[in-house]
């Protein structure tokens, strides 16, 4: 069974344009190669494909996810090592869910002169359907919920937070893949 390995780069990684100047920071990119050399898997180019798009809102200025739209950018990147179709931006309706979300970076800086992020979901117009694993056997799921949304912890919104594995299948795709 093939093997896919792939490192996030952080935003300090992506920006670091962006930091103050002498802002200590390490050479992600240094390390993800070293990995990526000393690995028998096959490896994602997350890095290109976020590097490629660094003019974009890849990450939440407040926290240290990925926007949807650098989630988007990183699935494409999956697809494209394992030789699977890319998504098209255009095939989904971007809708902005909260534009009040604050992050565990603002939470634990001390920096409160942030304004909030906003939150924007992609759907496509025939849905998404998620198979949750999050109680141990498989039961239907869903990328988003909304009651996060009221929650001060409104990244769970995905996936209704951190869970073990989710089975997603895109509508043409092959079959599942881990999310």
């Amino acid at each position: 069974m093939p093997v896919y390995f792939g490192l996030i780069p952080s935003a300090a990684e992506i920006w670091a344009d962006r930091l103050p100047a002498g802002a200590p920071t390490a050479d992600e990119k240094a390390v993800i190669d070293r990995l990526y050399f000393s690995t028998g898997a096959n490896t994602i180019d997350l890095y290109g494909a976020l590097d490629a798009h660094r003019g974009e809102d890849l990450y939440y200025r407040t926290d240290h996810h990925w926007t949807s739209l650098g989630a988007f950018y990183g699935a494409n990147a999956i697809f494209e090592a394992m030789g699977l179709e890319p998504i098209r931006l255009e095939d989904y309706t971007k809708t902005t869910v909260s534009d009040q979300f604050y992050g565990t970076s603002f939470s634990t800086s001390g920096v409160r002169w942030l304004p909030p992020d906003s939150i924007d979901a992609y759907v496509p117009d025939q849905g998404i359907k998620v198979t949750s694993y999050f109680k141990g056997t498989p039961e239907e799921g869903s990328l988003y919920v909304d009651s996060w949304l009221t929650e001060k912890d409104k990244y769970s919104y995905f996936l209704g937070g951190r869970q073990p594995c989710a089975w997603w299948r895109r509508r043409e795709a092959p079959g599942p893949g881990c999310w």
